[in-house]
């Protein structure tokens, strides 16, 4: 097994693969401002999480992984579908005790401040954050609290620029 060191929103994670230029090209997807999975896609979606002890035990179709919730740990088959998959829970668990929420949606900077669209999926989300210009993201946007009020960032899922904003609005589309 290889080891790696990643940080996904300033979020620390060690994921660890029998392969190590996954794990080069894993590490890759989370530097770049458009990450796509979608080339990995299995047939079947159906995801078994269980959480015991803080470890959370991943399992879909024949892949099984591990996440210690606490360290940030992860255990991944060489799987880029399932390896982001695994970050995602990681990164969202980890989150809860930083005043921080991943929400699906997307946003936009306009006038130096981020306007945060969200709704059901095919709502229009990402055309409208389109048609409105400076995209933080299209897929996933962190809200985090700081001392200054609330935050939205880019988060490096489908199409999101890392940059953040402070929120002046949330939109239910």
């Amino acid at each position: 097994m290889t080891t790696a060191d990643l940080s996904v929103l300033g979020i620390p994670l060690r994921v660890e693969a029998p392969d190590a230029g996954f794990l080069a090209g894993l590490g890759a997807c989370y530097r770049t401002a458009s990450s796509r999975f979608a080339g990995e896609l299995p047939s079947s979606r159906t995801i078994e999480f269980t959480v015991k002890d803080s470890i959370a035990t991943v399992t879909m179709d024949s892949l099984d992984g591990r996440i210690d919730l606490r360290s940030g740990h992860i255990n991944t088959p060489p799987n880029l579908f399932f390896a982001d998959l695994m970050v995602r829970a990681a990164v969202m668990w980890r989150l809860l005790d930083s005043d921080a929420i991943l929400i699906h949606a997307a946003g936009v900077r306009r006038g130096g401040a981020a306007v945060v669209l969200f709704g059901s999926s095919g709502a229009g989300k990402t055309t409208s954050a389109a048609a409105l210009g400076d995209v933080l993201s299209d897929e996933l946007v962190l809200l985090r609290r700081t001392a200054a009020g609330w935050e939205a960032r880019g988060t490096p899922w489908w199409h999101g620029s890392g940059d953040r904003a402070p929120l002046a609005r949330l939109v239910w589309l």
